[in-house]
């Protein structure tokens, strides 16, 4: 009897030393699914400061990994894996920012949709690098970059001409403007047409779970915003340590493109994307997020990029 107590003393000492060894920041399934009302509170008032890091490592032209077809995106557990393993090049410039999220009364965008407004404030404006100049134009701009068939259509929504770096490094992955939260959904609306022009999340928080939307549909039939479901993870931010984050990994398709020589000659396809992560936290919101900027997938995979933005939480809470 004292050695069947023995063995299972040991069993159980083996037991509690395999959990204490174990980590908590790799993505999990949730025992209990929070709602989208808790996942991002949304009364007016309501804030979030980010502290930010923006760094620039490519040139002022698209990055060319062309292949002879159009090249298909791959399935987004095979991205998320590339994205995990992304290179990280020396960066020409690297620049402290601070991000504000606020909710603001509302706001009726170009397509005159007026929904909350969800008021966007990054400080300092990404020195060296022209901003967008209206709310909700940075996904346009580099849509126009990346499409150069699309640019006409595209031009009227936009204030200038789109020089390369212009928006460039203003976040896109999590950005405000025209806000809506419903029971399916939340996302934002946007200036080209009255349509839902961004979703973050809908109604299914499951780990694995995906959603596919199409962007911009009025303009194009091969732009679409990816979105897969990692699980939950361990956080640290300034503003504390968050252990229930649900991480939500993003591609942006901007679609294939023909590059050709001065004589209109075809050199081959590229295909543009940018991607990211956001965790959110039940009661809290969005408390970090990641975004590689303007990369491309091709025969080597994902590029490298243009730059990337990281964000963690500094503060939060309601103003009066």
């Amino acid at each position: 009897m004292k050695h069947s107590r023995s063995l299972a003393a040991l069993a159980t000492l083996a037991v509690l030393l395999v959990l204490a060894g174990c980590k908590d920041d790799k993505p999990t399934q949730p025992s209990v699914q929070p709602t989208l009302a808790e996942l991002w509170p949304n009364e007016d008032g309501r804030f979030w400061s980010y502290d930010g890091t923006m760094q620039v490592w490519g040139s002022d032209s698209l990055p060319t990994d062309l292949s002879p077809t159009p090249l298909p995106l791959p399935s987004l557990t095979l991205l998320a894996q590339m994205a995990d393993e992304r290179t990280f090049p020396t960066p020409a410039s690297t620049t402290g920012v601070t991000y504000r999220l606020q909710f603001a009364d509302s706001i009726t965008t170009m397509s005159g949709v007026r929904r909350q407004n969800l008021a966007e404030t990054l400080t300092p404006d990404a020195p060296a690098l022209a901003s967008a100049a209206r709310p909700g134009a940075v996904f346009l701009r580099r849509l126009a970059l990346a499409r150069p068939d699309l640019r006409p259509r595209i031009a009227p929504y936009l204030d200038s001409a789109p020089a390369f770096a212009a928006g460039l490094m203003q976040p896109l992955i999590l950005h405000g403007y025209a806000w809506e939260k419903t029971v399916d959904w939340i996302g934002t609306y946007g200036d080209v047409d009255l349509l839902l022009a961004w979703k973050y999340l809908d109604g299914d928080l499951r780990r694995g779970h995906e959603f596919v939307h199409q962007l911009v549909p009025s303009l194009a039939s091969d732009v679409y915003l990816r979105a897969r479901v990692l699980g939950t993870s361990t956080v640290e931010t300034p503003a504390g340590r968050y252990t229930n984050a649900i991480e939500v990994f993003y591609v942006i398709d901007y679609g294939v493109s023909e590059v050709t020589d001065e004589s209109g000659n075809s050199l081959g396809y590229s295909r543009s994307v940018g991607y990211g992560t956001i965790h959110f936290v039940p009661g809290v919101g969005p408390v970090a997020s990641y975004e590689r900027v303007f990369s491309t997938y091709g025969p080597n995979g994902l590029g490298a990029g243009y730059g990337e933005m990281q964000f963690r939480l500094g503060a939060s809470g309601l103003t009066s």
